[in-house]
């Protein structure tokens, strides 16, 4: 399926390489909050998808953990079968949470290439959505610890990108690696260690109703 999306979006973005976006997200200065010294600019300068990333791990984290539905998505997750017993729809709430999950996908891919960038170019996410499944593992599957790792990942990318605009002699491969090393680095050691993550014992498992039987 991953081959297959990135093919597709190859083939069918390839009449879009070179050429700058006309549409784009303005960015939406917050009143006063924006004057504040050097975090006005950080924090309060920029489009509707930033001010969006930076409530939604926080809504993620309320609606799995305070919400009837959360418990339920968790408890798909944890136990299929007893989650099934007790009147959950397995099969329903985990389709709703791959359709909702690969929106925020689509929304994030919208701001790359429109919001950011206003251009698109084949491959131009450098394997950031595998970086971010490790992330996952890393934050022990909570959504708050993840937006830590997120903006440390982000603040790497653009510490290289700045270094470049201002001729910075330092080995920029290098600094761009570095995410990359620390996940390989990561994964090894809890592979090494043997380490139990917090991760749904039926991730990845099939469920059928008729195994109820």
């Amino acid at each position: 399926l991953t081959m297959f999306g990135t093919g597709a979006s190859s083939f069918f973005g390839v009449s879009m390489v070179g050429k700058t976006l006309k549409a784009s997200f303005e960015a939406i200065p917050i009143p006063l909050l924006n004057k504040i010294p050097v975090l006005g600019e950080v924090l309060f300068n920029h489009n509707i998808l930033v001010y969006f990333a930076f409530v939604l791990p926080v809504i993620v984290w309320f609606v799995f953990n305070r919400t009837k539905w959360g418990l339920a998505l968790r408890s798909s997750g944890e136990e299929p079968l007893s989650s099934e017993i007790m009147g959950i729809k397995v099969i329903k709430v985990r389709y709703i949470a791959t359709i909702v999950g690969g929106i925020f996908i689509g929304i994030s891919g919208v701001y790359l290439s429109v919001g950011y960038s206003r251009l698109w170019v084949e491959g131009m996410t450098a394997g950031k959505g595998w970086i971010t499944i490790a992330l996952v593992i890393f934050a022990n599957w909570n959504p708050l610890i993840a937006y830590g790792g997120a903006y440390l990942f982000g603040g790497l990318t653009q510490l290289g990108l700045n270094l470049q605009k201002f001729n910075i002699p330092f080995p920029i491969i290098l600094l761009k690696s570095i995410p990359y090393v620390f996940t390989l680095l990561f994964l090894l050691f809890i592979s090494i260690k043997g380490k139990r993550s917090n991760l749904p014992k039926a991730l990845g498992e099939s469920y059928f109703r008729e195994s109820r039987g």
